[in-house]
C-alpha cells in the first residue's frame, strides 16, 4: 500500500510527521518480508514484498526504513510492473524527510515515464514545485539567503503543474535577498511579482 501524504508549502496544507511503532502483527510481518528478501533477493514475488515492505513503513512515518525498501526496488527490478509505485512513494518519501532535492529529481524522473496515471502525473508536477519552495525555506533558515533567493525564483520560472504559491515565492526571493544585501537582485524579485501577478495580495507590499 501507498499512503499520500499532505505535506505542503506554507500557506496550503501541512500535516506533521508523527511517527509512530509498528504493533506486534506488523513487526512479525516485516520481520517476514525481510527473511523472504534474505532468502530470494531477486525472487519472483520481492517486488511486490519491497513495496509492501515499504508502504508498512511509510504509514508508520518511518520513512528513513520505507526509503530503503523503494530504492531497492527501482535499482534491482528496474523493469518491474511495480516500478513507478516504487518512484512515486520514494518521491513522497524523500519529502517527508525534507530531502528535496532528491524529491524534486525523483519528481522529474516520473514525469518522464511512459504509462504514468494522469492524475500520478500531476502530483508529481506539484511536487516539484513543491520540491523547491521547501527546499528555498530550507536555505533560508539556514541563512544562505542568496541561495534561498534564486531558489525561490526558480519556483517562478522552474515551477510546474497547478501551483497557487508562484507569488508568495517571489516575494520571499525578494525578502531573502534584501537580507542578503543584494538589492538589485531584491528589486528585480518584487518587479517580477508586480508585473506578473499585479492582482495578487504580495504585490503592493513588495514595492512599499
Amino acid at each position: 500500500t501507498m499512503v499520500e501524504d499532505t505535506v505542503k508549502v506554507e500557506g496550503i496544507e501541512k500535516a506533521a510527521p508523527v511517527v509512530t511503532d509498528l504493533t506486534e502483527e506488523e513487526k512479525r510481518l516485516a520481520e517476514a518480508y525481510d527473511n523472504y528478501l534474505k532468502l530470494f533477493p531477486r525472487g519472483e514475488k520481492s517486488p511486490d514484498i519491497l513495496v509492501a515492505a515499504g508502504g508498512l513503513f511509510y504509514e508508520h512515518r518511518q520513512y528513513e526504513r520505507a526509503k530503503t525498501y523503494y530504492k531497492t526496488l527501482v535499482t534491482r527490478f528496474p523493469d518491474a510492473k511495480e516500478k513507478n509505485l516504487a518512484f512515486f512513494s520514494m518521491m513522497n518519501t524523500y519529502f517527508q524527510l525534507g530531502q528535496y532535492v532528491d524529491a524534486e529529481l525523483v519528481a522529474r524522473k516520473i514525469i518522464e515515464m511512459e504509462n504514468i496515471p494522469e492524475d500520478k502525473r500531476e502530483v508529481a508536477l506539484k511536487r516539484i514545485s513543491e520540491s523547491i519552495h521547501k527546499n528555498a525555506e530550507k536555505l533560508e533558515q539556514e541563512e544562505n539567503y542568496v541561495e534561498a533567493g534564486y531558489e525561490y525564483l526558480r519556483v517562478f520560472r522552474d515551477a510546474t503543474g497547478d501551483v497557487q504559491f508562484v507569488d508568495l515565492a517571489l516575494l520571499k526571493a525578494g525578502a531573502a535577498f534584501d537580507k542578503a544585501e543584494q538589492y538589485n537582485k531584491a528589486i528585480e524579485a518584487y518587479y517580477l511579482l508586480a508585473d506578473n501577478f499585479p492582482k495578487s495580495k504580495y504585490a503592493v507590499p513588495a514595492l512599499e
